[in-house]
């Protein structure tokens, strides 16, 4: 079975910084999809203590991988010998505006979530239900660009969650809306139904962007 790959390791880190000084923090991500249709997106997430905002950047999507390619021409060849009048292929769009690049926020503070997404065309700012994430943190660590980082796991909607957070980081954030771990998550992965998250080098950064 073919799993989806969220892949977070770090470009570049800022070293150097104790505990206190890593108030906010600016992580870009790369999304790996290993799945029927594979491809790469790009990923960041601003977070401080209490808010995180996570935006994928579709408009970075690139192209599937000659595999894909195959099957898509192989379906247009079937659409062409058929006799309808209609013919129906899937295709992709063409790279999106970044202001469309859906987006989520988390607010620990307000016990808030939403989400921002295009959906046919039309912007929606959806409120989410604030998920309290009860994760069971293991005795497993392991090194991730110079961090020691914690196994931990959770259920979230029936789909299990496993995370390795750096307590040396002491913002509860992370990918999509994981939250609740004492530490920075610098990777993840949701098993089972084609999505598999493991982190490939990024970039974290100090910033002054919430007030």
């Amino acid at each position: 079975m073919k799993h989806l790959f969220f892949t977070f390791f770090f470009l570049f880190i800022v070293g150097g910084y104790s505990q206190n000084e890593y108030k906010n923090v600016q992580v870009n991500y790369k999304l790996y999809y290993d799945t029927e249709m594979p491809r790469i997106i790009n990923a960041v997430l601003y977070a401080s203590k209490d808010k995180a905002i996570y935006q994928t950047l579709y408009s970075t999507y690139k192209t599937w991988d000659e595999k894909e390619k195959l099957r898509e021409e192989k379906r247009k060849k079937e659409n062409e010998n058929q006799n309808n009048s209609l013919s129906i292929t899937r295709t992709r769009l063409s790279k999106s505006n970044p202001e469309d690049d859906p987006y989520i926020i988390v607010d620990n503070a307000a016990k808030e979530m939403f989400f921002y997404d295009n959906i046919l065309y039309n912007r929606f700012l959806v409120q989410d239900i604030y998920h309290r994430f009860k994760w069971n943190i293991t005795g497993e660590t392991k090194d991730i660009a110079g961090f020691l980082c914690t196994k931990a796991t959770t259920n979230y909607r029936g789909r299990v969650w496993t995370a390795w957070f750096a307590p040396d980081i002491p913002i509860p954030f992370g990918p999509w809306k994981l939250h609740g771990l004492p530490g920075l998550i610098l990777e993840s992965t949701r098993e089972h139904q084609h999505l598999y998250h493991k982190s490939r080098k990024n970039q974290l950064r100090k910033i002054d962007y919430f007030k």
